[in-house]
């Protein structure tokens, strides 16, 4: 079989309808993980102060933060990640079965062709894969996961976010900067509205305090 080696990207046009994609396609998703994250350190003050410590070591003092000082923001990275097992932006996500699986765990055979819908909310939330679930605790990701695929707040795969990376760095280069400068205090109280995208009726409400 003759492979297609051709490049995926001919003309100007193609590659910016590609950025276009990557750029606003993660637009609300970014938005709503920036939420829950935010809401998630107003309501636990120890993670927020922990982590306002490890952004002052790091940022203080500089104009002009450089990539390198962000992936040195370790808690930070722990503390995004536990917002996005908590609060995925994409709470399911479907596929299509390309052949039959067979289940080994539960003798079920999904045949070729079968649609499949993935709760992402579910599946983060269940005690065999992380103990305590519902327990906001960055530091869980110190550990190695039990599964590959226990935690797919970007799915996985070929199919899986292209702007993974980028919206990771966003989110640090934000949330950095946001906690640097203000106290985050959050009402307890927050309802969750699951659509395509995961999202909070009325709130969450949240206030901002200068540090100085």
């Amino acid at each position: 079989m003759k492979q297609n080696n051709a490049p995926a990207f001919r003309t100007d046009q193609d590659v910016q309808d590609e950025v276009i994609t990557f750029m606003f396609e993660g637009h609300d998703t970014t938005t709503m993980s920036l939420t829950f994250t935010t809401w998630l350190l107003g309501t636990h003050l120890d993670v927020q102060e922990k982590l306002y410590h490890e952004v002052s070591n790091i940022l203080q003092g500089k104009e002009e933060p450089s990539i390198e000082d962000y992936s040195e923001m370790f808690y930070l990275e722990r503390v995004i990640k536990e917002s996005l097992r908590l609060y995925p932006s994409v709470p399911t996500f479907s596929r299509e079965a390309t052949e039959d699986i067979f289940l080994k765990s539960s003798g079920i055979l999904v045949p070729k062709g079968t649609h499949i819908i993935l709760a992402i909310y579910e599946l983060h939330r269940r005690e065999d894969l992380f103990p305590d679930a519902e327990r906001f605790n960055p530091d869980r990701f110190l550990e190695p996961q039990k599964h590959q695929f226990a935690y797919l707040p970007f799915s996985a795969g070929p199919r899986n976010c292209i702007g993974q990376k980028f919206a990771m760095l966003e989110m640090k280069v934000i949330i950095s900067n946001l906690v640097l400068n203000y106290k985050i205090k959050s009402e307890q109280d927050m309802v969750l509205n699951p659509e395509m995208l995961l999202r909070c009726e009325k709130g969450p409400n949240i206030s901002l305090t200068p540090r100085n």
